[in-house]
């Protein structure tokens, strides 16, 4: 199943044979100085001829986001069910530019995972009605997930590939989309060479900006 990580290695294979696009390793795992990728502690290199760029660093800060993100949770049981796999989807939207491609490999095996999640985002035809209608009746239990999906989805072009028929992904506001596919219609339709960041264990991988943000009228630190 795609979800799974020795999937995201032939996935991550395929990658790297794609000219056109910056490609770049995050893993939690570290002290690997000469190890590009690693995958379920098999070390990825590029093939002799390979044009990508590709190199290795582990989860942290991080200054220069991403155009385009693969992300998989890191398997069962992190991806059991479509409202466990939202975690990994929000921790690999944070080392992912505004408006930037997210692609998550959840497998849910159980399905979408909750009742009351899927039926209360099933009642809107998009994540900023969703946005809108949580901010009003106010925090529940089930449909809190509907509103952190939304938060994500408003922002990013979010793309699944997984067990579920993708009409009930459909409902939940999600494309369901072949990995390789997909990946290749973000590259060609970017109009600068993106930058790909693959992320195997997107649950427990986790993003911060290490430059802090300031603003106006404001100094640093202050």
């Amino acid at each position: 199943m795609a979800a799974t990580l020795e999937r995201l290695r032939g996935e991550i294979e395929s990658l790297l044979g794609l000219v056109e696009a910056d490609v770049f390793g995050v893993s939690p795992a570290g002290g690997h100085d000469d190890v590009e990728f690693v995958v379920d502690g098999h070390p990825v290199k590029p093939s002799a001829g390979v044009g990508a760029g590709f190199q290795y660093f582990p989860g942290g800060a991080i200054d220069d986001k991403f155009d385009i993100v693969v992300a998989s949770c890191g398997g069962y049981p992190k991806d059991i069910c479509l409202y466990q796999a939202q975690k990994g989807l929000n921790l690999a939207s944070q080392a992912l530019k505004g408006g930037g491609h997210i692609l998550l490999l959840a497998a849910s095996p159980q399905g979408v995972g909750d009742d009351i999640y899927f039926d209360y985002v099933s009642q809107f035809t998009t994540p900023e009605e969703v946005l809108n209608d949580f901010r009003k009746i106010g925090f529940k239990m089930g449909a809190h997930k509907a509103y952190l999906f939304g938060r994500t989805l408003a922002r990013y072009n979010v793309a699944i590939s997984s067990d579920l028929d993708p009409g009930i992904l459909k409902k939940c506001h999600l494309r369901a989309a072949d990995p390789s596919e997909i990946v290749s219609e973000w590259i060609n339709a970017s109009e600068t060479r993106p930058r790909v960041g693959v992320i195997p264990n997107a649950n427990t991988t986790y993003f911060y900006e290490s430059r802090p943000q300031t603003h106006p009228g404001t100094m640093p630190g202050s």
